[in-house]
């Protein structure tokens, strides 16, 4: 059915625009697939990995309730994820006549290649949608910079290269807005139709997602036409129909939901509720801190964002106040576009505001507002160049320079992406203080390949708090420090710890008479990895 609908939507397959749309591929594909697998293991990769795997096996054992995993819930990235893990299953099973290793040094990299590859290749199809929709409702300019812009931007490219939720969440939930955008703008059921599939995909991936849901009712709002008159039983058939549409793909690709629908809508609210009510540890202005509260995330986007898009920020905000002056003097202003701008400005409000009421508060939950205000900065970037019609070249300069400042970040922070912070702000250095620099994984494959080249590297014990992100790459025995018994410390080899537990980190502090300082790694240009040896070591 999907299928289908998307085949009646009309497309012009010109040589030119199919090959703009390998060329806009390339750019967003060539930064993501660089090492892709054989850099990095994201902290909570081996558990999204677990819960994939068992989520086909459930699925092939039609134990279907058992297909919940967890409160987020997850589904959509277990769809793609485990159906990755399935596929290098069977393949690896009929060249090697063996299942793979999960974990072996050797087989890992090439599973989690095939995994992440499975991962980027499905939201680069969703971005593909969006920028059709974008050459539909704007112009196809703001759509290809828009897309180049996306490609490039560190804190994007980041979280479209590891195993987790927000890569996939924020692809989905701004197609979804942008189908719901031109549903009112067309008034054409293919269009409901998409926005709901999305929608559900949207909250499939992460209960944040229902976000897509409640947008489509808001886009309802403000793309009404005062002018003509709309029947409300019309009106409501649209509303009840998406609702319907919403709920049944919700249900037709959550195999749980097929069993007992209630009992896991029970189970997803009563998770999520628990953790609204715990809060999550997180270093905010030189403190730890259950709730940093409502600056925290206007502080996370501007270390996290490039200085080409926290300039634009700045400048459209001044030119908004100016032009709020301008149209009270003046009563006149532009309408190009009006609604739909209006709607980007208010999604990014709106989500900002939903992940801020909850206690819980995360750096990357803030993903989702980056592709909409990266749209509206390539919105600008065109209607400025068809305006200043005396300045196109020194526009065009400027878009040009912008591109490769983007290109050279991207350069410069491979492939640590997610240590990325604004360089214009002060960098890490600046943003410990601020919004702290709490490892998710990077700069660890470096830490493995220093520690594989020692003698009898199979042999070392080494203490780390998340050896799931190292444990892989690692070809000795890598234990948690969280978990591991207290008489351990005493017999490992090595100790690794991030620079902002040093003074805090107990099981260390207790030991520290044990270890001597030997390595120290830095991740962009940052020391951040501290390795120490036991003293019994010569």
């Amino acid at each position: 059915m999907i299928i289908g609908l998307f085949m009646k939507t009309k497309i012009c397959f010109s040589f030119k625009n199919v090959f703009v749309l390998l060329g806009l591929s390339f750019v967003y594909l060539i930064p993501r697939i660089v090492r892709l697998g054989f850099d990095i293991i994201n902290i909570d990769y081996p558990l999204w990995d677990n819960r994939a795997t068992n989520f086909f096996i459930y699925l092939k054992t039609f134990n279907f309730i058992e297909t919940y995993r967890a409160s987020h819930p997850g589904v959509s990235l277990m769809w793609v994820g485990g159906g990755a893990i399935e596929i290098f299953s069977r393949l690896y099973e009929h060249f090697f006549q063996a299942l793979p290793v999960i974990n072996e040094y050797i087989i890992f990299p090439w599973r989690s290649l095939f995994i992440k590859l499975a991962l980027v290749f499905s939201i680069l199809f969703v971005y593909l949608l969006a920028a059709f929709l974008i050459s539909r409702i704007f112009n196809k300019k703001s759509a290809v910079l828009f897309f180049i812009f996306l490609s490039l931007e560190p804190y994007v490219l980041a979280h479209d290269r590891i195993f987790h939720l927000e890569g996939l969440l924020t692809a989905f939930i701004f197609v979804s807005g942008l189908f719901s955008m031109y549903f009112w703008k067309k008034k054409e059921l293919k269009y409901l139709v998409f926005a709901a599939i999305f929608a559900s995909f949207s909250f499939l991936t992460k209960t944040t997602g229902i976000f897509a849901f409640l947008f489509f009712f808001l886009c309802a709002v403000v793309m009404f036409n005062h002018e003509k008159k709309i029947l409300f039983r019309k009106t409501l058939a649209v509303f009840l129909g998406f609702v319907f549409l919403f709920c049944f793909f919700v249900f037709m690709f959550f195999p749980a939901m097929w069993v007992s629908p209630l009992d896991i809508l029970s189970r997803m609210f009563l998770g999520n509720l628990s953790l609204l009510e715990t809060g999550h540890s997180q270093y905010f202005l030189g403190n730890w801190s259950d709730n940093p509260g409502l600056l925290f995330y206007p502080l996370v986007f501007l270390f996290k964002s490039s200085p080409i898009l926290t300039f634009w920020v700045f400048g459209f905000l001044a030119y908004v106040l100016w032009k709020l002056g301008v149209v009270k003097r003046t009563h006149k202003f532009s309408r190009k576009n009006l609604k739909e701008k209006v709607l980007i400005i208010l999604f990014v409000l709106f989500y900002v505001v939903e992940i801020s009421l909850s206690p819980k508060k995360v750096p990357r939950y803030i993903l989702p507002i980056y592709p909409p205000l990266l749209l509206l900065m390539s919105i600008s970037f065109v209607e400025i160049y068809e305006k200043c019609k005396n300045l196109k070249k020194y526009i065009v300069i400027f878009m040009f320079l912008a591109v490769l400042s983007l290109v050279l970040t991207v350069h410069k922070t491979f492939p640590d992406f997610l240590a990325y912070t604004n360089p214009v702000l002060g960098g890490m250095k600046k943003a410990d203080y601020y919004i702290g620099n709490k490892h998710f994984g990077f700069g660890l494959r470096e830490v493995a390949d220093y520690m594989n080249k020692k003698p009898y590297a199979n042999e070392i014990k080494l203490i780390f708090d998340g050896d799931g992100s190292i444990g892989p790459f690692f070809l000795g025995m890598s234990r948690n420090s969280t978990y591991i018994y207290r008489d351990h410390i005493s017999t490992a080899d090595y100790f690794l710890l991030p620079y902002y537990l040093l003074d805090t980190d107990a099981m260390y502090l207790e030991y520290k008479k044990d270890f001597v300082l030997e390595k120290v790694f830095n991740v962009n240009s940052y020391p951040y990895w501290y390795l120490f040896r036991n003293v019994r070591i010569e």
